[in-house]
């Protein structure tokens, strides 16, 4: 919807129209460059609080630092967007992509949303002592693979829980920015390499937004299991 012309006025009809479309629907709004940065930025919280998806154009197209400014704090999943303006010769797109607004959606500049939870909790964990077929391909193990879809390096710390000693950890993992890593649990060592044949839980905390999903291979027998699962998003 169409937004920018009164300020005020544009929070009550955003919120207008989240009533008529319920809480299932996006809601996304175009305000056309009319706002200066701290009226967006002031806006873009209003507007969050109604569980907008996606704010096009809330300063001008020509700003990129401000395009940059707002994805920065900008709130929870709302997606920042320039408008289908950069590929004249006086706005080249190569522009926006120094400023890191590097996806481009429907012909318009994104930003690069950081999706996820910074924090997710496995309960069943368990690494086989032993393994059957080449190594190391084949040899039991359990894999997180871990997501970062934002502009920003982020660091993953892991803490595992037993059930007869205190808690191990953190260890601690990189994942670059629009990256993913797959960290096999039975490789890492420090503070202490992961028990073999030992149940457990893990915790695993991000700085920023982060997806994770948990794999095992258990190759105890020459029709080796595979389970995949997304943990629980705390």
């Amino acid at each position: 919807m169409k937004i920018g012309r009164d300020a005020a006025r544009d929070v009550a009809r955003v919120a207008l129209a989240r009533r008529a479309l319920g809480p299932a629907t996006d809601l996304y709004v175009d305000a056309n460059g009319a706002y200066d940065r701290k009226l967006a930025l002031a806006q873009a919280e209003r507007f969050a609080e109604q569980n907008v998806a996606w704010c096009e154009e809330p300063v001008s197209s020509d700003d990129l630092d401000g395009l940059r400014l707002l994805r920065g704090p900008g709130p929870g999943r709302m997606m920042i967007a320039a408008g289908e303006y950069r590929y004249t010769p006086r706005q080249p797109g190569a522009a926006v992509v120094r400023c890191g607004l590097t996806r481009m959606e429907g012909g318009k500049s994104m930003v690069n949303e950081a999706i996820g939870r910074t924090r997710w909790a496995i309960a069943d964990g368990y690494i086989p002592a032993w393994s059957h077929g080449p190594e190391p391909a084949m040899t039991s193990h359990e894999g997180l693979s871990i997501l970062n879809t934002g502009d920003q390096e982020v660091e993953v710390r892991i803490t595992l829980y037993f059930t007869d000693r205190e808690p191990v950890g953190p260890y601690r993992v990189r994942v670059g920015a629009r990256r993913t890593n797959h960290v096999r649990m039975n490789l890492l060592k420090d503070p202490e390499p992961v028990p073999l044949g030992t149940p457990y839980s893990s915790v695993i905390e991000a700085d920023a937004p982060v997806v994770v999903q948990l794999t095992r291979l258990d190759s105890r027998q020459a029709e080796n299991a595979l389970l995949s699962l997304l943990p629980f998003a705390g």
